[in-house]
């Protein structure tokens, strides 16, 4: 069976049409479609269903291609290594993350890393823990950065768990607002006041640290939205709880405070190994430890500003400061 049949049947998935695969393979779709029609004579039975909505597989064709991706896999696997032996280094990379990692750190890992291995393409996806988890277990994904929060090592099927940075929780409430600690707020400055909860899987992690201060989580407001979230703190409406790498993100007009006790957010970066990992993702694991690593005074940001760092029983030196909000998953 031809390979290539399987490659264009994976890229015809990925598009959802054969008119977005054929323009991304510079072929006709007429030619994308006698490739399929050969590759299911092949297999001998129907893979693909198509209509006016695009593509979908069929029964066969679900059960197959868990074993066609490991297949192209494979093919890639073999193929960085015979690039490694000529002394090249081409391949792919596929990264899944959460918002604040993609905003944060991956543009200047993915420059310094071009700028190496420009052979080597790399694509990133925008998802919430639970999409990266299913991305991970159906190969659809090398590398990803997720929380502790969503268990990596019970809930991914085979993966290396690596602990990469330890993100505090921040207290964002409106400019006028003034704690009782000029440069921190307590967990009892924050336990009778109102709640902005954020709508999605980062709200895991907001409340499992409201629960474990027994802080209520109860919100008139469940907002996936930045411009919504700032915009109810903005005005008065209640406080966000959120973590620094995202707090760091996008210039606006409120203030975060660092809380006492502190409290982190644990990023991991979480490696598939349901096959070994290729050349090329050994490398941008390398390369993303390395990075991140090497942060020094919290997040690597290009924008945005950080609160102050108190000691957990005394405020540091220099106070709050206005940011903007970046929504996580």
């Amino acid at each position: 069976m031809s390979l290539y049949g399987f490659q264009v049947l994976d890229k015809v998935l990925e598009q959802g049409s054969y008119a977005k695969a054929a323009k991304l393979l510079h072929m006709t779709s007429s030619a994308i479609s006698h490739i399929i029609v050969k590759l299911e004579d092949e297999v001998g039975f129907q893979l693909l269903n198509r209509d006016r909505n695009g593509v979908s597989l069929t029964g066969a064709g679900q059960v197959l291609m868990p074993y066609i991706k490991d297949l192209l896999h494979t093919n890639e696997n073999l193929n960085q290594a015979i690039s490694e032996m000529h002394g090249l280094e081409k391949g792919i990379v596929r990264i899944g993350s959460f918002n604040s990692a993609i905003v944060q750190w991956l543009p200047p890992i993915i420059r310094y890393f071009h700028a190496e291995y420009p052979g080597i393409e790399i694509q990133v996806t925008h998802g919430g823990y639970e999409d990266l988890i299913m991305w991970m277990n159906s190969n659809l994904i090398d590398i990803a950065f997720m929380s502790e929060i969503s268990e990596p090592e019970r809930n991914l099927k085979d993966a290396e768990v690596i602990p990469l940075y330890d993100d505090r929780f921040m207290c964002v409430t409106p400019m006028d607002f003034r704690p009782e600690h000029e440069d921190y707020v307590t967990v009892d400055d924050i336990r009778d006041m109102p709640l902005i909860m954020q709508d999605g899987s980062f709200n895991q992690e907001a409340k499992y640290f409201l629960d474990k201060y027994e802080l209520s989580s109860k919100s008139s407001f469940a907002i996936s939205g930045d411009d919504g979230i700032i915009a109810m703190v903005k005005a008065g409406f209640g406080i966000y709880i959120m973590t620094e790498l995202v707090v760091s993100g996008i210039p606006g007009d409120y203030k975060a405070f660092p809380i006492v006790p502190e409290e982190y957010r644990h990023i991991v970066l979480c490696v598939n190994t349901q096959q070994v990992p290729t050349p090329a993702v050994a490398l941008m694991r390398d390369q993303i430890v390395r990075y991140v690593g090497g942060l020094e005074d919290g997040v690597a940001a290009t924008g945005g500003m950080a609160a102050g760092e108190p000691p957990a029983d005394e405020p540091a030196e220099g106070g709050p400061a206005a940011g903007g909000s970046e929504t996580e998953e």
